[in-house]
């Protein structure tokens, strides 16, 4: 069945999700249990934004304990699930924030500036101060960390 994504926002979390899952099939146990500041490993990072994703999808229920190498099926099943719902533009901003601050988490790849802006734009509007060093992409992961619950650095 083809995912419904009737905004905009809805595309870009869904191309950055298959991004995510695509390079997470090729980790080994070995980098799963890599550490991840400040959460530990990579793995607890990964199984944090899975369970996101199953919050933002209104889904009541935890996850059940799994192997860390099924984090690569459980993202893609719990995000394409989120975007079967059909999140609007706040929501699918958010869940795309945490997205990108966990993958940056796990291999400090940064947001690309276009991503961000948009993500930016929904969440908190046009920039009200001077855009950090590095631009967009880090403006972004520090609006992402300080929303996201249970982040260990959230009150840095």
């Amino acid at each position: 069945m083809p995912l419904s994504l009737p905004t905009p926002m809805g595309e870009l979390l869904r191309q950055e999700l298959d991004l995510l899952v695509a390079r997470l099939r090729n980790f080994t146990p070995t980098r799963y249990a890599a550490a991840a500041q400040p959460w530990g490993t990579r793995a607890d990072v990964l199984w944090h934004l899975a369970n996101r994703l199953v919050v933002a999808a209104g889904v009541n229920h935890e996850l059940p304990p799994l192997p860390d190498m099924a984090l690569a099926d459980v993202l893609a099943v719990t995000g394409h699930d989120l975007c079967r719902v059909g999140p609007d533009e706040p929501l699918a901003a958010a869940a795309l924030a945490e997205i990108l601050l966990h993958r940056y988490e796990v291999d400090a790849q940064l947001p690309g500036p276009r991503v961000a802006s948009a993500v930016l734009s929904v969440l908190v509007g046009p920039a009200s101060a001077p855009t950090p060093e590095g631009g967009e992409p880090v403006r972004l992961l520090r609006a992402a960390r300080v929303r996201c619950p249970r982040h260990p650095a959230a009150a840095d």
